[in-house]
């Protein structure tokens, strides 16, 4: 053959079998038939043999979780996950976390396995089988305090819905969970509206306030004004009084003047054509304009022609 692929098909392969190395030869002929190099192929055969899918069980007694297969081939790796369904965390153990044992059967040369976990309530615990040769996964899941299984294909993949038990749970948290949410919406919201109503009271009651002072100072600002008006209307009495006071004065200086006047030596006498007045050492006039100065025991004769009158003192 000039080129291909060379293929060792074995029967009857045992687990004797495992890690036996096998030799192929092939010879390549050129264009005319010759032989022109001879190639040699080495290949290791691997034994496996799939483990069954695990079963996995639930103590609740003692709160661990078992998982156990057989019939597989080599020793598998188990490895365990535990999902907490509370709070949405998921984590693999370390492996001084688990206890596993292999036990090889003499017969058949296959792995039977058993492993177990601690575990808690309301967790979903998963158990894997890896096979090295095939590079292959079986796992089984288990929730802790339900009895039922969730099983796993090969690859790992769940292959059945979460149990009425789980589903449950899940409802109840949620439920808890929403009518919380409502309840401190309905608590804030309820404080936020009567926070907001004291605030307007006391606003209104501070409104209210604020109006009686004003209307306490508008009081006392009629008060001033009425008690200004009557201190004004007082002085004002007051000032009427003293004007009465001052107007009967003057009367009373009045009278005494015109009685000084009239208690005065002047005398007066009627005559037909005229009147003399005469006091000590005043002048004399007759109707007809004549004068005479007289003097004290000094008589002159006055002209009576006309009819006048004269009067001398002691007449």
């Amino acid at each position: 053959m000039s080129s291909g692929n060379i293929s060792i098909k074995l029967s009857q392969v045992t687990l004797q079998d495992n890690q036996n190395t096998y030799l192929a030869f092939a010879t390549l002929f050129g264009e005319n038939g010759i032989s022109g190099s001879e190639t040699r192929c080495n290949a290791t055969l691997l034994v496996a043999a799939r483990f069954l899918t695990p079963s996995v069980t639930v103590n609740e007694t003692n709160m661990n979780v078992t998982c156990s297969t057989q019939g597989g081939y080599p020793k598998p790796t188990v490895t365990w996950t535990i999902h907490d369904v509370l709070w949405a965390q998921k984590r693999t153990l370390d492996p001084h976390e688990v206890q596993t044992n292999f036990t090889l059967d003499p017969e058949s040369g296959l792995y039977t396995v058993w492993s177990q976990v601690n575990s808690t309530e309301n967790q979903t615990v998963t158990c894997h089988i890896f096979n090295p040769v095939l590079k292959e996964t079986v796992s089984n899941t288990a929730v802790v305090g339900l009895s039922q299984s969730i099983h796993t294909d090969p690859t790992g993949d769940v292959q059945e819905g979460l149990s009425a038990g789980l589903i449950g749970v899940i409802i109840s948290i949620l439920i808890t969970f929403i009518f919380g949410v409502i309840y401190f919406v309905f608590k804030y919201c309820h404080g936020a509206r009567g926070g907001a109503t004291g605030a307007s009271r006391v606003a209104t009651g501070a409104s209210g306030v604020a109006t009686g002072a004003s209307g306490v100072a508008t009081g006392a600002s009629r008060v001033a004004t009425g008690a200004s008006g009557v201190a004004t209307g007082a002085s004002r009495v007051a000032t009427g009084a003293s004007r009465v006071a001052t107007g009967a004065s003057r009367v009373a200086t009045g009278g005494d003047e015109e009685l000084s006047i009239l208690m005065g030596s002047t005398t007066s006498q009627p005559q037909d054509n005229g009147s003399v007045d005469q006091v000590d050492g005043a002048t004399v006039t007759n109707a007809n304009g004549a004068a005479a100065n007289r003097a004290e025991g000094v008589t002159e004769p006055v002209d009576d022609t006309a009819g006048g009158s004269w009067s001398t003192p002691g007449e």
